[in-house]
């Protein structure tokens, strides 16, 4: 990784974050609708309402189970 990258990163938003999160997941839950796609077509679905719109990382169980064990 170089300066590039580590600037790139240091970029992302709070709502970059969360969808990130969301998708994956929506991956470790092994929901269907994800299932194959990549993260840029997950965005592009969550944009046309596939997905709900909001994703609170704190509010995932199944999430928290994974960290928290």
């Amino acid at each position: 990784m170089g300066v590039t990258d580590g600037t790139n990163a240091s970029q992302q938003t709070k709502q970059d974050t969360e969808d990130l999160l969301h998708f994956f997941s929506l991956k470790k839950k092994q929901d269907s609708r994800v299932r194959g796609i990549k993260y840029d077509d997950f965005l592009t679905m969550k944009m046309e309402g596939v997905f709900e719109q909001h994703y609170n990382v704190q509010e995932d169980a199944h999430l928290k189970a994974l960290f928290l064990q």
